[in-house]
């Protein structure tokens, strides 16, 4: 109750603070000087989409759209880099970066029944429907790219083209022990210590036990720790102060959900997917893979994307000399290498139409406009706070 009256106020502020405490002061100011940001941010708007998904976005509407998916332990603001590249005041692209469940500290917590990978895919569809978008390039990164993955699969007349980073996918294989990671009561030994970790950290809501995690069991398999670890950001709503939350393993947590397997999303039976992690994916939508570390690779991952580039001509796969984070880690290289591949992959002539938005501002006078957008925020903060009160008594 405490944080929804947080988030109505908040709302009504303008405050952020995956935008003003993260997007610039934790590290993603790498690669833009410590001067850059700020400017940078200034021009970014944190706005509220769809189903109530909040979003960073930047750039000019009308421009061809890059759906920016952030993974674990991260936020939207670890695009920042890639914002002000592709859609600063010499960009010819309209960034959107929205938040995952529970991965957003001024929003209240999302109700457990909806904390399932094919909810949040419902939700990202929510917002792209608000926003209107066409012709979508998705760069997705973590587990963001598994959302990205199963929205490409879902809605592939929405999709451009798609950039992964980190987390790929490999044709389902069963002589390669490859296969479909349908959850039952064995799944949870198969998977990475640090995912068995926080799965636990979760189930048992303890910050503190997924911050230890965190802190510690990262560096002992070389990997470096998050950005947000190292600034200690407060990521999931209501997290222990100095800690990301456990509430953010939720993705995790699917992985071993027996009540809703996460393979009944799609109707296809998992004896006839194609991928790993999905059904099939589109045909004609170029991908390009951008990976670190063999970490993370399955058997025939980087072989299927090397011959699918023989046959498009663009599609392909390029290791990075970094660890996990290597789009902040190396900002400028992903950068210059997103902007050559974006220049391959355009069509003769990219289709900026875009489908109506469901609601549209009339135009009037803009300070006018913010009264009363003021006012009407005012009283629906207000609103927000006698419900709780009611309920309370």
């Amino acid at each position: 109750t405490a944080a929804a009256i947080l988030f109505a106020f908040n709302l009504c502020a303008g405050a952020d603070t995956v935008l003003d405490e993260q997007f610039c002061q934790v590290i993603y100011s790498q690669g833009l000087g410590d001067d850059g940001c700020p400017a940078v941010r200034a021009n970014v708007r944190s706005e509220v989409r769809g189903d109530g998904t909040p979003t960073l976005e930047m750039g000019d509407p009308s421009n061809p759209p890059i759906f920016f998916l952030h993974g674990y332990p991260d936020t939207s603001a670890m695009w920042a880099n890639q914002f002000a590249r592709f859609c600063g005041d010499d960009g010819d692209f309209f960034c959107v970066a929205p938040s995952l469940q529970d991965y957003h500290p001024d929003f209240p917590r999302v109700n457990d029944s909806e904390l399932l990978w094919s909810t949040q895919v419902d939700k990202l569809h929510a917002v792209v429907l608000e926003l209107g978008l066409t012709d979508i390039t998705l760069v997705v990164f973590d587990f963001g790219a598994y959302f990205g993955y199963h929205f490409a699969a879902r809605f592939p007349e929405l999709v451009l083209r798609v950039v992964g980073m980190d987390i790929g996918f490999a044709p389902v294989n069963a002589s390669l022990g490859v296969q479909v990671l349908v959850p039952s009561d064995d799944t949870l030994a198969a998977l990475f210590s640090f995912q068995q970790l926080a799965i636990s950290a979760f189930l048992s809501d303890d910050d503190e036990l997924m911050q230890d995690f965190l802190d510690s069991s990262l560096n002992t398999t070389g990997v470096l720790p998050p950005p947000c670890v190292e600034g200690m950001c407060e990521i999931a709503p209501g997290a222990l102060e100095g800690t990301i939350g456990a509430r953010t393993a939720w993705l995790h947590y699917n992985w071993v959900r027996t009540d809703f397997p996460w393979p009944s999303f799609f109707e296809e039976p998992v004896a006839n997917w194609e991928f790993t992690w999905m059904p099939t994916f589109p045909a004609d939508v170029p991908y390009l893979f951008m990976w670190a570390s063999a970490h993370f690779l399955s058997p025939g991952q980087l072989e299927w994307i090397d011959a699918r580039g023989e046959m498009d001509g663009v599609s392909e796969q390029m290791q990075m000399d970094s660890d996990h984070w290597f789009m902040i880690r190396l900002a400028n290289d992903v950068n210059d290498k997103l902007a050559a591949w974006f220049a391959a992959t355009d069509p003769v002539e990219i289709s900026t139409t875009m489908i109506e938005p469901s609601t549209t501002i009339d135009s009037e006078d803009p300070e006018e406009s913010g009264d009363d957008a003021a006012s009407i925020c005012t009283h629906v903060a207000l609103f927000i706070s006698m419900v709780v009160f009611v309920m309370k008594i």
